[in-house]
């Protein structure tokens, strides 16, 4: 598939609290199909998120002055609100190329609205956000352990590209590792022999994906897919993916606590929910509380998840009681990628790349403690617990 990267030059809007996925959900508040406002002054060079050819629209409806640009595999990324165009239609583009001036056109009216830029993307005949689909710079999956002489960042030798991934431990040694990457379904193990990476055969390309021990025999993972929830798992001797029949947009994190279904949290729009199945399907119900669009399930024991959210530059513990859900500021600054997981006691750790560093966040009776492990961060992490002292980290360079 095409590579899509995040060059904008401005934010998402204040009003959207600078987040893409509440942007997105406030615009299908508004009756909208969906969409990402960014921040963008009037007359600003907009450029190419990816290489493709453009067609401009000009007077565009709602949209103002449009211009589309359509990669090679079929997906099509739309530009709005534009005061000018700089290419033909026809034109190729490379990423970075600039393909028009932003503005405030709309419904006719050159001046319709505040400067801002609108984005989104089409995958077939359904508008997506394109915030989810930023391709990941190829790198070296890297095994990050704890030993008593200090921790260290170990190489897997496998490249990878993961748009998403999740580790756990399927019992044995080596932690596993499930990635969506060019458009399919990847699953990472090692055994004395080395480590590898096998094609599932599964078509994937999620935005969102957190994967789980079920059973003894593979993992059960969960994705978000053009705005849907999908369940992936092994029965019949194959990988089979099915439709949870949600519709749902955002992060999304899964555990496994009992029963035939997996439990999911989902942070949406700036608010978390408890999704979960039984024989009558699927459901979400609102735990009430305000999430950052960075989160982290895990269980520490009882019938629901704990999660860690990293919301406002901090970093925030939830958990319900049975009867309501709460929420607690941990007093840890916080503001890069998280991933909590329990290792015996009564507060799960969370691993943390912030800053282009890992950190150790762990709960104690006097309160949470951050510690920089030394090891370089990455846009991609996933902490499992692999038994020992220490937690294991998967990531990404």
């Amino acid at each position: 598939m095409a590579d899509i990267y995040n060059n904008f030059s401005y934010p998402v809007i204040l009003d959207d609290q600078r987040d893409p996925d509440i942007s997105w959900a406030n615009h299908v508040s508004r009756g909208s199909l969906g969409g990402v406002d960014l921040a963008y002054p009037f007359g600003r060079p907009v450029l190419a998120n990816a290489a493709g050819t453009v067609t401009n629209f000009p007077w565009n409806g709602t949209g103002g002055h449009t211009a589309r640009l359509t990669m090679d595999d079929g997906r099509y990324i739309e530009y709005m609100h534009l005061s000018a165009f700089s290419l033909s239609n026809g034109a190729s583009a490379s990423i970075g190329t600039q393909l028009g001036l932003s503005g405030s056109s709309g419904n006719g009216n050159p001046n319709f609205y505040a400067p801002h830029l609108h984005v989104h993307m089409y995958i077939g005949s359904t508008r997506v956000n394109l915030f989810h689909y930023f391709s990941s710079p190829s790198g070296t999956l890297r095994q990050v352990a704890g030993f008593p002489t200090g921790w260290r960042d170990l190489s897997t030798g496998l490249t990878v590209h993961p748009d998403v991934m999740s580790s756990l431990n399927m019992g044995g040694t080596w932690p596993q590792t499930m990635l969506s990457q060019g458009g399919f379904l990847h699953q990472v193990a090692a055994d004395s022999s080395g480590w590898r990476v096998t094609s599932t055969e599964v078509p994937l390309a999620a935005s969102s994906l957190s994967a789980v021990r079920q059973n003894a025999t593979q993992p059960t993972v969960m994705a978000i897919e053009a705005g849907k929830l999908i369940q992936i798992v092994w029965a019949a001797d194959r990988w089979q993916k099915l439709w949870t029949g949600l519709y749902l947009i955002g992060k999304i994190s899964a555990v496994y606590i009992s029963g035939n279904w997996p439990v999911v949290m989902l942070s949406q729009g700036g608010k978390l929910y408890h999704v979960y199945g039984d024989a009558t399907g699927w459901h979400v119900a609102s735990t009430g509380i305000a999430a950052g669009s960075e989160i982290s399930a895990v269980h520490m024991g009882g019938a629901f998840p704990q999660v860690l959210s990293a919301e406002g530059g901090r970093l925030f513990q939830i958990w319900c009681d049975g009867s309501r859900w709460y929420k607690a500021d941990t007093g840890i600054a916080a503001t890069g990628r998280i991933s909590a997981v329990n290792m015996g006691g009564v507060w799960p750790q969370v691993l943390m790349s912030e800053g282009d560093a890992l950190f150790q966040v762990s709960g104690t009776r006097s309160g949470w403690k951050k510690m920089g492990l030394g090891i370089r961060g990455s846009s991609r992490i996933s902490a499992v617990n692999m038994g020992g002292v220490w937690p294991q980290v998967l990531k990404v360079g």
